[in-house]
């Protein structure tokens, strides 16, 4: 995972963390290679729904490249909001150059 987007993860986290449910998105996790059955474990562990997301969150960066991709997929049909404040490229017409 680039460094941009482990940023970007962490800079969202509260907001990741207080909307969604791993249930929602796992099988698109596993069905993409992003998570295995050790993962799985690691995260549905925890007893509560915020910290099975931040377990998740914190098992993402480590898997690869792919990883953060596959996360915001994931997120598109359950969680658009997440998935749109995930985006890690400015919207046409802004210029990320300062003046």
């Amino acid at each position: 995972m680039e460094q941009r987007h482990k940023a970007l993860l962490l800079a969202k986290r509260l907001e990741i963390t207080s909307d969604l449910r791993f249930r929602n998105i796992r099988r698109h996790l596993i069905d993409h290679g992003i998570l295995n059955g050790a993962d799985l474990d690691e995260i549905e562990n925890h007893e509560s729904r915020e910290d099975e997301v931040k377990a998740l969150l914190d098992v993402l960066p480590t898997r690869g490249p792919n990883a953060f991709s596959v996360f915001r997929d994931a997120l598109k049909n359950s969680y658009p909001h997440l998935a749109r404040v995930l985006q890690d490229e400015p919207p046409t017409g802004i210029s990320m150059t300062p003046m």
